[in-house]
């Protein structure tokens, strides 16, 4: 028997442990998303060596196998994920705080770290039935959770809940085809059924403006009817963003 059998044993059993939850690592750059990664192995190193599992080939801040985040089980089986830094020249800052070398910290769904120039968000993707994701516009942007949506191709409903509306951003295989939006009225104000809807680019424009709110994101087998017409979600975006500001330059001259 090979030497990397047991490993492979390992493995299959971690990952068979529990199929419906998945970490993901969302690697930004300036503030902007570089792409999403799934945590599936048993063992990922993260550096600039390009044979890393997450290279970063660009940050030379970044030591040639910088971390790692390591699959475990705890005594009732449940899977972890253990962050340690391998001993790199700039070092491993998990929530702020910078690890020791080789000394392994749990990673909780909603941590970030920073290696190099790079920020890294962790997160635990629920898969089982249609619920895959939620949080707090505070911990990432929309636009930064539609990229990450794209990224997966799902097709889904995103749902948004403020102090002040509820929205329904509609996906099919990540690409947004349209939007609902229901605002509740100011006090004293009154209207129809208690809200003011809205549908369509009207409410994707009022969506586009919504800063924070509790988001959750329910895939769907089905594609949603389009109403929403446009070739990719950056140019749908930027769009959305221009018109915005020109309607605020409008108001303030």
């Amino acid at each position: 028997m090979s030497n990397l059998e047991p490993t492979r044993r390992i493995e299959r059993l971690i990952l068979d442990t529990d199929e419906s939850n998945c970490a993901t690592l969302i690697i930004l750059f300036n503030q902007k998303i570089v792409k999403s990664v799934g945590v599936d192995s048993l063992i990922t190193i993260i550096g600039r060596d390009p044979k890393c599992a997450i290279p970063l080939e660009s940050d030379t801040e970044i030591s040639r196998q910088h971390a790692r985040i390591r699959i475990g089980l705890t005594p009732d089986g449940t899977k972890q994920y253990l962050l340690s830094d391998l001993g790199s020249t700039n070092g491993t800052f998990l929530n702020g705080k910078r690890l020791d070398p080789n000394q392994e910290m749990l990673l909780s769904d909603g941590d970030t770290f920073d290696i190099g120039q790079h920020l890294f968000k962790f997160a635990i993707l629920d898969h089982s039935n249609e619920k895959f994701m939620t949080g707090s516009l505070s911990q990432i942007s929309l636009f930064d959770l539609i990229q990450v949506i794209e990224n997966n191709r799902l097709t889904c409903i995103l749902v948004i809940r403020s102090q002040t509306m509820v929205a329904r951003l509609y996906l099919n295989d990540g690409l947004i085809v349209d939007c609902d939006l229901d605002i509740k009225p100011e006090a004293g104000k009154v209207i129809d059924y208690g809200v003011e809807s809205l549908r369509g680019l009207d409410a994707f424009r009022k969506l586009a403006t919504i800063q924070e709110g509790l988001f959750e994101v329910e895939k769907y087998e089905f594609h949603f009817p389009v109403n929403i017409q446009t070739s990719t979600n950056t140019n749908l975006v930027l769009d959305t963003l221009r018109e915005i500001d020109e309607a605020n330059a409008g108001i303030e001259n």
